[in-house]
Parts: structure tokens; sequence; C-alpha cells
């Protein structure tokens, strides 16, 4: 009795094999290869809401209304003068005049942001972080990084006049 189930068992394993076997090749025959005969891959179309992807793969941003109140823009430096400097910020060229009452200074901010350690790793040291510095027009060059803060609401301006210019150092961590 015990062959007789053993035979059968292997028998119908046998059958079903060979049966998806078959189908598995008949299924085959009738699928598009995704294989060109130059042995290249047929790449799939892109569809058009993808279509306008950056070069690095990123999609751009959504395009975010500014703020109905702003005290202050952050970006590079690209062209300083004797009364004004011009700022590139995510939201265009920004131009930004002083005068004798406003404030330069230096401010130092870790390049990336330190994360609390994972449960189980010793804490990384922290970082000392050096006070803000008065420093002087002479000090700003263009290509540097810059915050510029003004009391007044300057949301949508183009040009405004600053109250505070920060000269943006960036520290290794």
């Amino acid at each position: 009795m015990y062959k007789k189930i053993l035979f059968t068992t292997l028998a119908v394993i046998i059958i079903l094999t060979g049966i998806s076997g078959i189908v598995g090749y008949i299924w085959q025959q009738e699928v598009e290869p995704n294989i060109s005969y130059d042995g290249r891959l047929k790449l799939p179309t892109i569809p058009d809401h993808l279509n306008n992807t950056r070069l690095d793969g990123i999609p751009p941003l959504p395009n975010i209304p500014e703020p109905a109140v702003l005290n202050n823009y952050a970006g590079t430096i690209i062209e300083l003068a004797a009364d004004k400097l011009v700022l590139s910020t995510n939201r265009g060229n920004k131009t930004v005049r002083f005068n004798a009452s406003t404030i330069f200074e230096k401010i130092f901010i870790p390049r990336f942001p330190s994360l609390p350690p994972l449960p189980g790793e010793p804490a990384k040291p922290k970082i000392e972080i050096p006070d803000s510095e008065i420093i002087s027009l002479q000090d700003l060059q263009s290509g540097q990084d810059a915050a510029v803060f003004s009391s007044d609401n300057i949301s949508g301006q183009n040009e405004f006049t600053a109250d505070k210019i920060s000269l943006v150092i960036k520290l290794a961590n």
C-alpha cells in the first residue's frame, strides 16, 4: 500500500511539472521579449507628467507660495557694491540695500544637523560652535553664503533695506 501511494504521488508530481513546463513555454512564446535583437533593453516610455524632471533624477520642487509675512532671506552673494549686495535665493535674486545702521556679523552653523545616537551607540561629541562676531562690509565677498534680516515685511519685494546681514560659515562635523 505504501509503495502504491509513493508511486502515485511521484507520477502526479511528474505530470504537473510537465504540464507547467508546457504552459510556461507556450506563454513565453506569446509574450513580447524585453530584449531587442541588438542586445539592448527596450526602455519603457516616460509618462508626460514625469518628463520635466531635472537631470539628476529629482523632480522639481512644487511652486510653494511665499508667506504673507517674511523678514529674512538666505542665499549666496552674487554681487557686492558700496551700498548694496545682490543675494541669490530660492525665490530669485534680491537686491539688499544697507546703511550706517545695518549690522554686519559672522555666524557659525554646523554643516549637517546632528542626529541623536541610535540606542546602544555612544553619543557623538558635540561640535563647539563659536559665538557670532561683528564684522565689516570688507569681510563680505561674492560667492559667500549670507542671511539678511529686516524688521519690515519683505515678502515679495525684490529690493529692500536690511537691518542685519549675516555671513554664514558652515562648520564641518
